[in-house]
């Protein structure tokens, strides 16, 4: 990062550049304002000066949530009525070398254009600032203007939207509102929660009847799909992978087995080689019940290796936390964690002062937030320390999080405008949403959603499939 001060010497105009330059990547957060602003320097008395700068937004302003090209070179021109034009580059080494002045020498009083433009390495023009100003003898003229980057196109896991910076919101508009979905792997029960693991295989839990499942997609056609674990149960919601690969799944209500009657409100676990990890209850603390889940329908891991199980009792949410590694075995349940509340059933969003209604599947950003898809109320951001604020109030039931923290959100009743995919920068700045069809028109209706190498994938409740949605990157 580089920053300099703007200074107008021995009558000599001085264009000072403060940027914040991050290696080229589609993952960069970049966003430029540009601002022509009073000088601090002096002039003569026969001459005069117009200050210039150049700045950029922070990856937590709104203005800054646009992907764009590295910027390759910055081009400055002044020109006046009775001078010719002057200019000066300033390539990508001296930025990055932190030169950051560009010197124009006798300014004569008089009317001035100032133009700068921001290339990428393919010559492409980023964004340009220009403005025509009169230039007084022996002061320094400030005038204020907004570069107006060119409209980029955002990748958001196989989807395209278009993305332009105009005053400082941004403005989103679709690229692609029919993105092509392909079938990658069919024959299960009411999918609810996807999700993958560290070698790329697929695991979705069936609401209805056939446990735990686990594909091994191919490229070429429907995916190879094989029951995982010992238990056929019912009522299999979110689904996460550990570190090691272990599968947990939400069961969201009692049900008998071919193994016998097996009760539910806990999470059932397989090991990365398809062994009975056994189910798991929580002892809350302070409590002296071993039900300290109540109909959990998501599952995530923290960056300790603590799970994090999402619940819901008479329209209050509420989260619990529990490390898997350390349990107890109980005669009639099985293992037991002591858990405790992330998210307690009565505490508030900062921001609404209302909590969690029917919380659903989670996920965690780059910045370690965990984004909470609510099917009972707007969806929630809690904070590292606790804070919990609202990142939109789209009611959702799948979430998956993208490069750069965009966030999707799936549900499978859809909108009023049938509307069932939705995607959204990290400040809740909206995307896109829209409906999701197969190419004969035939509606798909996504729960859970997972990202893997870079591709958006979705069960599809009603279809009894897994999908992809807008192909690769």
């Amino acid at each position: 990062m580089f920053r300099t001060a703007s200074k107008l010497v021995g009558g000599s105009l001085s264009i000072a550049l403060a940027a914040s330059l991050t290696a080229c990547s589609t993952d960069n957060l970049l966003a430029l304002n540009g601002m022509l602003t009073q000088g601090t320097g002096t002039t003569s008395t026969t001459q005069g000066g117009l200050s210039v700068s150049i700045q950029t937004g922070t990856a937590g302003d709104r203005s800054a949530q646009a992907v764009v090209s590295d910027i390759d070179r910055l081009t400055f021109s002044v020109t006046e009525t009775s001078v010719a034009s002057q200019s000066e580059t300033l390539d990508r080494a001296q930025l990055s070398a932190g030169k950051a002045a560009a010197m124009f020498p006798a300014l004569l009083p008089g009317t001035a254009s100032v133009l700068v433009q921001a290339f990428g390495a393919d010559g492409a023009n980023l964004g340009q600032v220009e403005a025509t100003a009169s230039i007084a003898a022996g002061r320094v003229t400030p005038l204020d203007l907004t570069l107006r980057l060119v409209p980029t196109v955002v990748d958001a896991g196989g989807l395209a939207a278009h993305v332009a910076i105009e005053n400082g919101p941004v403005i989103i508009r679709p690229l692609l509102p029919k993105p092509e979905v392909r079938v990658v792997a069919t024959g299960f029960a009411s999918p609810e929660g996807i999700a993958f693991d560290h070698h790329h295989h697929l695991f979705v839990a069936n609401l209805n009847g056939t446990g735990l499942s686990k594909v091994t997609l191919d490229a070429d056609g429907p995916g190879k799909v094989e029951q995982f674990g010992p238990y056929q149960v019912t009522w299999l919601d979110g689904v996460a992978c550990d570190a090691d690969d272990a599968v947990y799944a939400c069961r969201r209500i009692s049900g008998k087995t071919p193994q016998g009657d097996l009760p539910g409100w806990s999470v059932m676990r397989v090991f990365a080689d398809g062994r009975d990890g056994g189910q798991i209850f929580v002892h809350l603390k302070g409590t002296n019940s071993n039900y300290g889940l109540n109909a959990p329908t998501g599952i995530v891991f923290d960056r300790d290796g603590n799970a994090i199980v999402s619940n819901s009792k008479d329209w209050k949410g509420y989260l619990v936390k529990f490390d898997p590694h350390q349990l107890t075995f109980q005669e009639h349940y099985g293992w037991v964690a002591e858990g405790e509340y992330l998210v307690a059933p009565d505490q508030v969003a900062k921001d609404t002062g209302t909590g969690l209604c029917l919380p659903n599947k989670m996920a965690f950003d780059p910045a370690g937030n965990l984004i909470v898809a609510d099917q009972g109320g707007p969806a929630r951001r809690i904070a590292p320390d606790g804070t919990m604020t609202t990142l939109t109030d789209t009611r959702a039931e799948g979430i998956a999080i993208g490069r750069g923290g965009m966030v999707f959100l799936s549900n499978n009743w859809g909108n009023d405008q049938h509307q069932s995919l939705f995607g959204y920068l990290p400040d809740g700045h909206a995307l896109f949403a829209m409906g999701l069809h197969f190419g004969t028109g035939e509606t798909i209706q996504p729960t859970g959603l997972a990202l893997d190498d870079g591709k958006l994938y979705a069960a599809d409740y009603s279809g009894g499939a897994v999908v992809e949605i807008g192909g690769d990157r």
